[in-house]
């Protein structure tokens, strides 16, 4: 629960901004780490729905409407939002500071979102399970998909079949020929490579060993990293 920790630290000062000391002292830190905890689950289950062949029996390839749900910055928001004041209920009733104000419960979704983008990131690099990093880890598509974590706005213009974007696929697939493809691509990619980059290398040099091992500050420093990229 250290990620969530980091984060619960970032919303606390958040509600001394909004409320006052009174505010951030009103609320605990393990009801923020229980609160964050259980939106995500709900989220990443949303998601899992969007994949379910019992849910969408039309599923064949991943759709950008179904990666934005957990990683889309306005998605994610959209889905969190709707299971914060049930969820909140369910904890502790001085969650309501932050469900009942548009400001903070909207800051919490942008802050939740910016640590599930660093916990998807630093269980694929660090994760050694055989079902879980190690998996990920051996996939040729590894450093696009990370891509796609960090702006998942060109998940319109890969192709899933060659695991490739269209200004570096063959050139004459749907993909390739699309006419929504932006003059822009090139500069597009090499900048979310670049943001992608920053926060994988943070996560190899700061989390050296397991994601056990990582303390909170050095962890607070890797977050920062994940919100501004």
């Amino acid at each position: 629960m250290t990620f969530l920790k980091v984060s619960s630290r970032v919303i606390n000062s958040l509600l001394s901004t909004v409320y006052g000391s009174e505010g951030s002292d009103k609320v605990r830190i393990e009801h923020l780490v229980k609160f964050q905890a259980i939106i995500l689950q709900k989220v990443w289950e949303n998601f899992k729905n969007c994949l379910s062949y019992h849910t969408n029996k039309k599923i064949c390839l991943m759709k950008s409407d179904y990666w934005d749900v957990v990683f889309s910055q306005k998605t994610f928001r959209h889905h969190a939002k709707s299971h914060m004041a049930e969820t909140a209920l369910l904890i502790n009733p001085s969650l309501a500071l932050i469900t009942e104000n548009e400001v903070m419960s909207t800051s919490f979704c942008d802050v939740l979102f910016s640590m599930n983008k660093l916990m998807t990131i630093s269980y694929i690099m660090k994760d050694e399970t055989l079902e879980g990093g190690l998996f990920f880890k051996e996939l040729p598509i590894l450093e696009s998909l990370i891509v796609l974590i960090v702006e998942p706005a060109l998940f319109d213009y890969y192709n899933q079949s060659s695991g490739k974007f269209a200004n570096e696929c063959c050139g004459k697939c749907k993909i390739c020929c699309s006419k929504n493809i932006p003059e822009s691509l090139n500069e597009q990619l090499e900048d979310a490579r670049k943001k992608a980059n920053v926060i994988v290398d943070a996560v190899i040099e700061f989390c050296p060993r397991s994601l056990k091992y990582v303390n909170e500050d050095t962890l607070m420093y890797v977050f920062c990293l994940a919100i501004q990229n």
